[in-house]
């Protein structure tokens, strides 16, 4: 009987095998994975997805072509003559969809090309925006489109192809995925000019156990800022003066008024600095944020090396320095 993957030419998969199907990009990189992997579990871990998801995918694949495309064990996953069929015809669909998407995208916006990033967490906005104005400035033809999503959801949307590269302060292992460190920032407390610990080179977290402190949402990432917080309240003996400002206009009027204390990133306290407000570095616990540079390992366009360049060329300068 013919397999319904095979073509008139041996070896190849035609154009018409596909009409009438309803399958997904989704459908077809599930496949990619485990056929190159040829095990569920780390096809799986490579998309940061639960196997169970994966091989419900993998089968409803199997529904939509009419074909069984592996031969599953309990030692072993392998692929049958229908499945070396797809695994040779994928990648011509893949390069055919992203030649398509790139000449509609040109034609809508007008420019030659859209780098899509993907922010999750506190990603520091002094070296955003600087990072924006420099590749604007070299590459003005690409457009950049910046879209804040939840950590947890950034590594799945990367590996879906909803964005070329991503930044965040949240890292979850996925070996589809190149984590690199972009900027590490000290953690500083903000202080009114004059405090008694503005005279100090560093300050202890015990030195604000029992002072009134106020933490912006958004300041510092979750952990880093739960972290914090239990530090705190051990130090205060469940003494603890806390605070919390929706807006950063509250924070820091709070802070140069001398009302309160506040904690931050060492790239938001000198980029915020203002007159009567200084900042001081904390020994805590974690003393350092990491901003991650994350993006698909296979991705090797022009857009995402240069973002790539601009991001890692300012990892040891301070954003109003350029």
């Amino acid at each position: 009987m013919r397999c319904p993957l095979q073509s008139a030419q041996c070896g190849s998969l035609s154009e018409a095998s596909f009409l009438g199907r309803h399958l997904t990009l989704r459908q077809l990189r599930c496949f990619i994975a485990v056929a190159e992997e040829l095990h569920f579990g780390r096809a799986a871990m490579r998309l940061c997805v639960d196997q169970s998801p994966l091989s419900r995918t993998i089968r409803e694949l199997e529904e939509e072509l009419g074909a069984k495309l592996f031969v599953r064990t309990t030692r072993r996953t392998e692929l049958t003559l229908a499945g070396e069929r797809l695994v040779a015809a994928v990648p011509r669909v893949f390069r055919a969809i992203d030649q398509a998407r790139d000449a509609v995208r040109a034609a809508v916006t007008g420019r030659e090309g859209e780098l899509r990033v993907g922010l999750a967490g506190s990603v520091p906005a002094a070296r955003l925006a600087a990072l924006m104005a420099a590749c604007s400035q070299e590459a003005p033809q690409i457009k950049l489109l910046f879209v804040e999503v939840l950590p947890e959801d950034l590594p799945g949307r990367l590996v879906d192809g909803d964005f070329d590269v991503g930044l965040s302060q949240v890292v979850q292992p996925c070996e589809a995925l190149l984590v690199r460190p972009a900027w590490v920032e000290g953690i500083h407390v903000v202080m009114r000019i004059g405090h008694a610990l503005s005279m100090r080179r560093r300050v202890g977290i015990e030195d604000l156990a029992h002072l009134p402190i106020v933490l912006g949402d958004g300041q510092l990432p979750p952990v880093t800022m739960n972290s914090l917080e239990a530090e705190l309240r051990t130090a205060a003996a469940d003494a603890l003066q806390l605070q919390h400002a929706k807006t950063f206009e509250l924070l820091i009027a709070l802070v140069a008024s001398g009302h309160a204390v506040s904690l931050m990133n060492a790239c938001c306290a000198k980029t915020y600095r203002c007159e009567g407000v200084v900042s001081r570095p904390v020994n805590c616990t974690p003393r350092t944020i990491t901003t991650w540079l994350v993006r698909r390992r296979e991705d090797a366009s022009e857009a995402v090396a240069r973002f790539e360049q601009h991001v890692l060329a300012r990892r040891c300068r301070h954003p109003s320095r350029g």
